[in-house]
């Protein structure tokens, strides 16, 4: 985490590299082999956790870093409904 408690940019782009590493090993497992339909249809599911998670820690990610900002008024806890 960064020294604010929020991952760093470099932390946030090495999280989708390594996601997108495993997408494609995922898709190149889909590739080779033709003749299980089964396992596909897992790697398939697998690789659309791995991409939701993404969109969560994306989602989690823009929340905590430009919303929070806005959300908590004077460092202190309060919330700008609490003015």
């Amino acid at each position: 985490m960064g020294f604010d408690g929020h991952p760093s940019k470099y932390q946030w782009e090495r999280y989708i590299q390594q996601g997108d590493y495993v997408l494609l090993l995922l898709q190149t497992a889909i590739d080779l082999c033709d003749d299980d339909d089964k396992s596909d249809v897992v790697r398939y599911k697998n690789m659309i956790g791995v991409q939701d998670k993404a969109y969560q820690f994306l989602v989690l990610y823009v929340l905590k870093r430009w919303l929070g900002k806005r959300l908590f008024s004077y460092g202190r806890g309060k919330t700008t409904e609490n003015r």
